[in-house]
């Protein structure tokens, strides 16, 4: 259920930030699409998965981030959206914390291939922004 608020800056402030996640995540979807078989050996360069669950993985999480961007223009989904990209982030956070601590030394993936060659701090600062707006979004329209 939606909560009410009479500050006019949310009023504005959530729908920007709902359309601004949502372009990011139909951005970075898109990019991996574009640059499949690029995503592919990044993800296996983890070796957390088993080699054949890989590309049926990967096209599953690109249609789930595909669809979570478009539930983002759709106002009665925004907030059930926002709880899952939360979700989805924290993954996010976790696969770059993992990549630091074994040194792995590759772009994630994580928002496409528009990224590339971010130092694991920013990288870490980029999913920590997102996800205070999403936790922002959830707790506005979940």
């Amino acid at each position: 259920m939606e909560k009410k608020f009479n500050n006019k800056i949310l009023k504005y402030t959530i729908p920007f930030i709902a359309y601004f996640l949502g372009i990011v995540l139909l951005v970075a979807a898109i990019s991996k699409l574009l640059n499949f078989h690029e995503f592919l050996a990044i993800i296996k360069s983890y070796e957390i998965l088993p080699v054949n669950w890989i590309p049926i993985l990967s096209i599953l999480f690109i249609g789930i981030e595909c669809l979570l961007g478009i539930l983002l223009f759709i106002n009665k989904t925004q907030g059930f959206a926002a709880g899952l990209i939360c979700l989805l982030l924290l993954g996010f956070a976790i696969l770059s914390v993992y990549s630091a601590i074994t040194g792995i030394k590759n772009n994630c993936g994580c928002f496409g291939f528009f990224m590339t060659n971010v130092s694991s701090l920013k990288h870490f600062i980029q999913i920590f922004v997102l996800l205070f707006f999403s936790i922002l979004l959830f707790i506005v329209k979940g």
